[in-house]
């Protein structure tokens, strides 16, 4: 437990001060709040790297390495479903309060597509920033799935891993939750269900994550899908009607698009599980 203990201790103190102090300053969607807050997504490496020196063992347990041959499946599904994610996400959250549906914002736009096709167009746009936020995100990966599931896993196997490195990496949101990150102020419950909210989003979007390092044997494709889903998981909140919150949704953080992303994961285990049957 000491390599555990002091991985999240260093992971924590650093982030948790930094934001800390500027969200005390003001300065929450400023410049140099995002440019911190994108450097501190190397954090959990770090602090992987110097827990591992300190208590022993490997501060990473997947591959450095791409490891994309006979796996490119596996790329591709890190790299594009977080479109269809995102997707079924906002759909099942404007099918719940279709009075929250506002187009106004695209149509103002005036995005050269059809309209049963401006969605995906919007998606696919945004893929190669995934590639750019998938280097940001692999200082994240790094640490989440890298060090700290595998250690978890260890102790108190796999399933109740994944639960407690989501809640864990739910929980290292906190002070920019507290800001307004995802879900903005207004919500219900501020700022505890805000921080509930983002530790589902964290443990289902941790299960894609494992799951697809295992799949690799590499720590790139988690990455690629967590930068993937950074760069397309807001475009819901395009739909949404001025001073709703944004709590349960539209965007794939909030908790009715968060739980509905277990839903293609769970299709493709069952699939693949039929298939080696």
């Amino acid at each position: 437990m000491g390599a555990i203990a002091a991985y999240i201790a260093i992971s924590f103190i650093i982030p948790f001060s930094a934001w800390t102090l500027m969200n005390a300053e003001g300065l929450y969607g400023s410049p140099i709040y995002m440019a911190v807050s994108a450097t501190l997504m190397w954090m959990p490496a770090i602090s992987a790297a110097i827990a591992a020196r300190l208590a022993g063992g490997r501060a990473n347990a997947y591959s450095w390495k791409p490891e994309i041959r006979g796996r490119a499946r596996s790329y591709l599904i890190a790299w594009i479903m977080p479109i269809p994610i995102s997707m079924l996400g906002a759909a099942l959250y404007f099918i719940l309060f279709p009075e929250r549906l506002d187009t106004s914002l695209i149509a103002a736009m005036d995005i050269p597509f059809p309209d049963p096709l401006i969605v995906p167009a919007m998606a696919l746009i945004t893929l190669p920033a995934s590639l750019i936020n998938m280097l940001f995100a692999l200082g994240e990966e790094a640490g989440w799935r890298g060090f700290l599931y595998p250690r978890i896993r260890e102790r108190l196997g796999r399933s109740k891993a994944l639960l407690i490195t989501g809640m864990i990496w739910g929980l290292w949101h906190t002070p920019i939750n507290m800001a307004g990150y995802n879900y903005g102020l207004g919500y219900h419950g501020y700022p505890w269900t805000g921080i509930a909210a983002m530790c589902l989003f964290c443990t289902v979007t941790g299960i894609w994550c494992t799951y697809l390092a295992d799949s690799t044997g590499s720590i790139w494709a988690p990455s690629l899908f967590h930068g993937s889903i950074n760069a397309i998981g807001s475009i819901g909140l395009m739909f949404l009607a001025p001073g709703s919150d944004m709590l349960l949704g539209p965007g794939v953080s909030g908790m009715i698009p968060a739980a509905a992303s277990a839903l293609p994961l769970i299709a493709i285990m069952k699939i693949r599980g039929c298939r080696k049957q």
